[in-house]
């Protein structure tokens, strides 16, 4: 999946922010579950940007989420009704956000949430 420049800056933000800070309670969820809290908490870390910038948050939230249970932020397990399901492994997750960090190109040029840069570009982005 392929973000847009606002998208791309709001994941990006949330790396720099508050991703250190996530860690789901230790039982299954399904991906969409784990979606969703992923973007609220996207949206919480944006909103003192406005409203337009916080709804830009499902495409990151999904591409994140998707990374994570691709590389093992989550362990995926069937369950009986034949669904899948996720369960946070917070060592690996610890390890994918670094990686995640160190790839995203966003993040190299302003890797600190306090920059002024962030206030600057999501006000172009959503203008």
């Amino acid at each position: 999946m392929s973000l847009n420049d606002l998208e791309s800056h709001v994941l990006a933000y949330y790396l720099v922010s508050q991703a250190d800070e996530l860690n789901i309670a230790g039982r299954f969820f399904p991906r969409n579950a784990i979606i969703d809290s992923v973007e609220d908490k996207m949206k919480i870390a944006t909103r003192k940007f406005g409203r337009k910038v916080g709804a830009a948050a499902r495409p990151g939230a999904t591409q994140f989420v998707d990374r994570l249970i691709a590389d093992g932020g989550f362990s995926t397990k069937e369950d009986k009704f034949g669904g899948v399901m996720h369960q946070f492994q917070t060592d690996r997750y610890r390890e994918l956000v670094v990686d995640i960090k160190a790839a995203d190109p966003v993040v190299g040029k302003v890797p600190e949430a306090g920059d002024p840069y962030w206030e600057t570009t999501f006000a172009e982005l959503v203008a």
